[in-house]
């Protein structure tokens, strides 16, 4: 293989290899040999079944020289670790026959998709519990029930609604962050002011368990270089979680105070 060729298949954002009729490994770039966990130089002599340490990469070159069609595959080679999606090609030439293999590793690809499956499963299961209670309710109030029993209903139906509330927000939330669309507004803030204001908007929560919020932030605490808007968002997430997890009676805190770091530089925690 030309310099040239070898100059331009490592400006590649892809690893690729080259095989010929027999199925022996003649040239692999950079990257590939990356992934593959190749020494290089690479020497040759080597089938693909060795070098890609999985015999579905060598069925898979078998296949494209048989046929000359086109095919791919996704293969997780056990020493590595990774994900890896393979694409082979054909080549027929008057001085060569073989396959051209382009490898990619998906394995970042995956994990996200694999998060994304989980976060949706984990949605939907979320929002199948407080919608089918509502939907109970409804049918209970629609039988006509005594007036207490149906304040009863419709307290609980407005605790669903704020979870459901919730879940949405947190995921408009997610999905703000994932587009970079959040900026920071930083500024002095002063901290009892955030955690009053976020234990104000728990309140009516908490109550329907009967649960005691309060906070433990000195007044006299400095101002704290923040977003306020984006901290209340956060201490409201960690209350609405402390809501829902602790038992009815008991009593949720916030709790802040001064972390001394060094003899002239304080900071808040």
């Amino acid at each position: 293989f030309s310099p040239l060729f070898r100059i331009a298949s490592d400006a590649l954002d892809a690893g690729m290899l080259i095989a010929d009729d027999q199925r022996e490994v003649r040239y692999l770039n950079q990257q590939a040999a990356q992934m593959l966990d190749v020494p290089q130089p690479y020497g040759g002599g080597q089938g693909l079944i060795a070098l890609v340490r999985d015999y579905q990469a060598d069925a898979l070159a078998q296949e494209v020289l048989r046929d000359g069609e086109a095919r791919e595959l996704v293969l997780q080679p056990l020493q590595s670790g990774r994900t890896l999606r393979l694409r082979a090609n054909r080549i027929d030439a008057e001085e060569f026959r073989g396959v051209a293999v382009l490898v990619r590793d998906v394995t970042q690809i995956n994990l996200l998709e694999r998060a994304r499956r989980d976060m949706v499963a984990n949605v939907s299961h979320e929002l199948r519990t407080p919608l089918a209670s509502v939907k109970l309710l409804v049918e209970t109030l629609q039988s006509g029930p005594p007036p207490q029993i149906a304040e009863r209903m419709l307290s609980q139906m407005a605790q669903e609604v704020d979870a459901v509330t919730q879940l949405v927000d947190e995921l408009h939330e997610l999905s703000q962050i994932e587009s970079g669309r959040v900026a920071l507004k930083l500024a002095p803030t002063s901290l009892p002011g955030v955690a009053a204001r976020a234990i104000e908007r728990i309140r009516p929560q908490a109550e329907r368990k009967t649960l005691k919020v309060g906070a433990e932030v000195p007044d006299e605490l400095p101002p704290v270089l923040m977003d306020a808007g984006r901290v209340g968002q956060v201490l409201l997430n960690l209350l609405h979680n402390a809501v829902k997890f602790t038992p009815a009676g008991g009593s949720i805190t916030i709790r802040a105070t001064v972390i001394a770091i060094g003899p002239d530089a304080p900071k808040v925690g």
